[in-house]
């Protein structure tokens, strides 16, 4: 039985702090507390740099670059976010424990460096591989195949979308929505006009707007089959949609069968 999310990551942390201090206890006889101390402060600004690119990953479209792109791209940004935490850690140590404690530990940077630098390509690889494997499974529960409605979810349709914007109630027309996209805990609704954000999950206007019209291509993506000009490969397994607008948005494996069916290909 696999351990909690939770539990792992606890764990990870521990073994992280447990190689932290036994690699700088060989160099330095400083007491095991302040060992702990700074590889505690040198986790904390980790995971903030971690989550700082996390949020990048996620919400900079990323989707549309090859992987060994993004790979590329993330080490470079990891190795800046490195060393400016870096710079954090020991700032920290010397308002904590003086002068005397961060000379003595300056030498020791290039292990630590290599410790730090280890960790964040192996956050990165863990994050792509799962990435990678959940497009890869092609979950049906992320893009079911639809063939038919029943009576009572035609009348549960949305037939339009309502949104705020600057300080103004704009009325959004189903033809009018050329994709709709994952923001977090919103979506972006790409019109003609310009996005529009809405406080709303994928799933509800997946399940909402009218199959025939709007297919969930990707997991982040929902498009309007009418605003679709054309499809292209830009690698050996992959497509992506070019909308009205010109925006381009990738398509998954299972998003491509659905759209196929719906634009009986």
């Amino acid at each position: 039985m696999p351990f909690p999310k939770t539990v792992s990551v606890v764990l990870f942390w521990i073994v992280y702090v447990a190689i932290h201090i036994l690699s700088l206890w060989h160099f330095v006889a400083y007491p095991v507390y302040a060992l702990l101390f700074d590889a505690l402060s040198t986790a904390f600004f980790l995971t903030l740099s971690y989550f700082a690119v996390k949020s990048l990953v996620v919400y900079g479209n990323y989707a549309l670059i090859a992987f060994s792109q993004q790979l590329v791209n993330n080490i470079a940004l990891l190795l800046l976010l490195l060393f400016v935490s870096g710079g954090f850690n020991v700032l920290f140590d010397y308002l904590i424990f003086g002068e005397e404690f961060v000379i003595v530990l300056l030498p020791l940077l290039p292990i630590k460096t290599t410790i730090n630098l280890l960790l964040f390509i192996i956050l990165l690889l863990i994050f792509y591989l799962k990435a990678l494997t959940k497009e890869a499974l092609n979950q049906p529960e992320e893009l079911p195949v639809i063939s038919q409605q029943t009576e009572q979810e035609v009348a549960d349709m949305i037939e339009r979308i309502s949104v705020k914007a600057k300080q103004q109630l704009i009325v959004i027309q189903l033809d009018d929505i050329l994709c709709i996209k994952a923001y977090g805990d919103y979506v972006k609704i790409g019109t003609m006009k310009g996005e529009y954000l809405k406080e709303q999950t994928m799933k509800y206007y997946e399940q909402g707007l009218p199959h025939h019209q709007f297919i969930r291509i990707h997991r982040s993506y929902i498009v309007n089959i009418q605003a679709i000009t054309r499809i292209e490969q830009y690698n050996k397994q992959s497509n992506m949609i070019i909308l009205k607008n010109g925006e381009k948005l990738k398509i998954s494996l299972s998003g491509y069968k659905v759209l196929k069916g719906a634009l009986n290909l």
